[in-house]
């Protein structure tokens, strides 16, 4: 197998972090995905190629092994047909590994699939029962899976009548929130208020997944200011009892309709301030 960059087909440097990698192979499958590309063989070799660097990269062993690899010389050309096909063999044994290639090993079969799933099941962690070709695998989706994680469930692949059963690859697809977002391990949303709210202050009732949570505002918040709750954020994945913060902007609500006496006291309101700003 001809050795690749696996770097450079995700268009990123090798100090690249997970979340870097993450996001630069959702743009790409997006763009290559055989579904959008239908017929187009150029499109589906690019989409195995960037599958593959997720992968490896994604994974701390094989990345460290890839990495020792390429910073032995194989950024560039080798200089001579020796060096490429020691180069060559290296990179064989490293992508065998992660995909169960192994010449020789009639290992059992890889199944690679997505799974969607809701914010709060990823938030809680769930099991799940997946069919692959007609065999049933339960599954355990850690707290914490980030859209676009790819879990490895070892040994839960296709059987082989000679040598190991096969791994499965899930790859997790967070189905969008009505009310929250995630960036990191933060959660974010927003709430509108009145302009009382933020001009006076007033404890207010916040969602969250942990049940509603009462948070001040303080007098004078601006429209639009974000108000942290610690803490109330998502799992850290695989690590236990941590989590990121919640944060809430705080938006004006402005009322549509106004009775003729609320207009009198708004005019009256904006007279006042008028003449207190004329006065500063």
């Amino acid at each position: 197998m001809q050795y690749k960059d696996y770097y450079q087909l995700l268009g990123l440097s090798s100090s690249a972090t997970e979340d870097e990698i993450r996001k630069a192979y959702k743009q790409m499958a997006l763009k290559y995905h055989p579904d959008k590309n239908p017929g187009n063989p150029a499109a589906e070799q690019r989409f195995k190629e960037i599958s593959e660097a997720k992968k490896i990269l994604l994974d701390p062993n094989t990345r460290f092994r890839y990495d020792q690899l390429r910073r032995g010389g194989t950024q560039s050309n080798p200089a001579t047909p020796q060096e490429e096909e020691e180069t060559n063999s290296l990179f064989t044994t490293i992508f065998e590994d992660i995909f169960g290639a192994r010449r020789g090993s009639r290992r059992g079969k890889n199944y690679e699939a997505n799974l969607s799933i809701t914010l709060e099941e990823a938030y809680r962690g769930m099991e799940d029962v997946v069919s692959f070709e007609g065999r049933k695998v339960r599954l355990k989706i850690p707290a914490g899976v980030r859209h676009g994680h790819t879990l490895r469930v070892k040994g839960q692949g296709g059987p082989s009548k000679s040598g190991e059963p096969g791994d499965v690859y899930l790859t997790i697809l967070i189905k969008p929130h009505s009310t929250f977002t995630v960036k990191g391990d933060d959660l974010h949303a927003e709430l509108e208020v009145s302009i009382f709210d933020l001009v006076l202050g007033k404890k207010i009732s916040v969602p969250s997944f942990r049940g509603n949570m009462s948070v001040v505002v303080p007098p004078g918040t601006q429209s639009g200011e974000m108000l942290k709750l610690r803490g109330l954020g998502m799992p850290v994945f695989e690590s236990f009892d941590q989590f990121g913060d919640l944060y809430v902007a705080v938006n004006i609500r402005t009322p549509k309709k106004l009775s003729a006496e609320e207009r009198r006291i708004w005019e009256q309101l904006a007279e006042l301030e008028a003449s207190v700003g004329s006065k500063r």
